[in-house]
């Protein structure tokens, strides 16, 4: 783009060395060409500012929905990290990381249906570790069979 604008200032300088606006109507013409010229290199210049600003914003996009993307389809050993508990007050499945079992806090896992605590990592939860560990072998082996795990 700056060699146009360079062609053009060029251009607009030998017509005023050569003295083509003094009076001749082809003269007027060529500097009113030269004019518009002008300005299709500046509205070109905009537009390539513009487009440059929105193909950053277009790859910032991309990024974000990579992300997203790659947060909401995490693959199948992720799914290996999360404990589904059947809540005793309304039948919900809920769901919870793996990282709460053995967590040093004391955390009360509580169902979004009916809000009743279904786990608390204080050992008053009725499940033994073994018998958690047992479900995450079923859901596993599950998987790896393509049926769908019991609980």
């Amino acid at each position: 783009m700056k060699k146009l604008n360079e062609k053009i200032s060029f251009l607009q300088g030998l017509g005023q060395g050569m003295n083509i606006a003094d009076g001749s109507p082809q003269g007027k013409m060529i500097i009113e060409m030269l004019g518009v010229l002008s300005d299709i290199a500046d509205n070109l210049n905009g537009l390539r500012r513009d487009f440059e600003s929105f193909r950053i914003y277009v790859e910032s996009i991309d990024d974000d929905l990579f992300d997203l993307t790659e947060n909401l389809y995490r693959d199948e050993d992720d799914e290996d990290d999360f404990v589904q508990v059947n809540c005793r007050n309304c039948g919900e499945d809920v769901y919870f990381e793996t990282i709460y079992l053995n967590d040093e806090d004391t955390i009360e896992i509580v169902c979004p249906n009916c809000d009743e605590v279904v786990y608390v990592n204080d050992g008053s939860f009725d499940f033994e570790p073994e018998a958690i560990s047992d479900i995450l072998d079923n859901q596993k082996q599950a998987r790896q069979d393509g049926s769908s795990p019991n609980h």
